[in-house]
């Protein structure tokens, strides 16, 4: 076999292992990721030291790449093109640090993503492991009656919400209108059936028909709930790393760290459900 796909013994992400790198991108190779990232959620290949063209081919398999401009990936690292570490209380080190909050990526937007791509191009010991929560998990742990409350919700996720709560630069009063916005379901039913929460504490508004106040008291005892010990995992990079995770039913964190310090530079790519 080109590759071993070998599960966590929580069932909650994989780790897949291959002598050969090459082998992943084989056309026999693309249904068995496919699958298995739709299965156990996050997939790790360790030191896999890809390219920009490796990295962008392999994220290819799971479906459309969305570009930023001419590129299809994107770099997210705390210091400038001369190697200087941003300051602390930059406009940049401060949209940095939203990562440090619990989400799922582009939930405010009426299109899902369906995974991310996220490789550590390079990083110091310290410079910031990577939290995954699983929401799978955590909607069939909730008790049944809170289940059955929320199967049925809309929610509004809303950019705008995050720039007025969150740590981060303003924006215009004529830009506000033009922030992307999405109402999905609470709780979304996946391929196989299975039903997951769809949190994104930072981006999540209000419930539809519901107060201000009552909605952001669910979302807290939701989100709560599902980052307990028990539907969690940590993945400690190291440079080479590249990770894929299932954007629709997991949550991520990176976890606080002494950026002014410590030099991280991950690259990334978005695939479009």
């Amino acid at each position: 076999m080109p590759f071993e796909v070998v599960p966590r013994p929580q069932g909650f992400g994989a780790l897949v292992q291959a002598d050969d790198p090459a082998s992943l991108l084989e056309e026999s190779a693309r249904e068995r990721l496919d699958d298995a990232l739709s299965r156990f959620g996050v997939l790790i290949f360790p030191g896999l030291l890809a390219d920009d063209a490796m990295h962008v081919a392999l994220a290819g398999i799971f479906g459309e790449i969305q570009t930023f401009g001419t590129k299809k990936t994107f770099r997210s690292a705390n210091f400038d093109e001369d190697g200087t570490l941003l300051r602390s209380d930059s406009d940049k080190a401060r949209l940095l640090r939203l990562n440090w909050l619990w989400h799922a990526d582009g939930v405010y937007r009426e299109r899902d993503i369906r995974a991310v791509l996220l490789r550590a191009e390079a990083i110091e010991t310290g410079g910031g492991d990577t939290e995954f929560a699983d929401l799978v998990a955590a909607f069939d742990a909730l008790p049944r009656d809170l289940q059955s409350r929320i199967e049925t919700l809309s929610v509004e996720y809303s950019f705008e919400h995050m720039i007025l709560t969150a740590d981060v630069p303003p924006v215009s009063a004529d830009e506000r209108p033009h922030l992307p916005r999405a109402r999905h379901a609470l709780v979304q039913t996946l391929a196989d059936g299975r039903r997951s929460l769809r949190l994104s504490p930072p981006y999540m508004e209000r419930v539809i028909d519901w107060g201000r106040d009552e909605s952001q008291a669910l979302f807290r005892q939701l989100a709560d709930f599902a980052t307990r010990p028990e539907f969690l995992f940590r993945h400690r990079w190291a440079a080479g790393d590249l990770i894929a995770w299932d954007n629709r039913w997991t949550m991520h964190r990176v976890l606080p760290y002494a950026d002014s310090g410590l030099r991280r530079d991950m690259r990334g790519t978005v695939v479009l459900a």
